[in-house]
């Protein structure tokens, strides 16, 4: 129990105190932490640019929902003479 009474455990624990600190305030200054009025204000930003990088992808998407549906439009009013010839071989082949 001797090493107990040197006094160099509380020296130990003094000095991990102090780098534990110092570990913190690296952390900080080099924005590996950050404070929540920071987060809130960067989560604030990173939601702003969210919804314009969603308003810029709203417009071509809708172009492109409006040209499919013409594609669709027209494609389904092309007659198909395939199609009726392979009707009316099925209408002969029944009974």
């Amino acid at each position: 129990m001797d090493f107990f009474s040197t006094g160099l455990v509380s020296a130990v624990d003094k000095a991990g105190s102090v780098v534990v600190l110092a570990i913190i305030a690296i952390a900080v200054i080099t924005d590996k932490l950050v404070w929540h009025t920071r987060l809130k204000k960067a989560e604030a930003r990173a939601d702003r640019w969210e919804h314009i990088a969603l308003d810029a992808l709203a417009g071509p998407a809708q172009a492109g929902v409006r040209a499919a549906e013409v594609a669709v439009g027209v494609v389904s009013n092309i007659p198909d003479p395939q199609g009726e010839r392979d009707r009316a071989k099925a209408q002969e082949a029944s009974p």
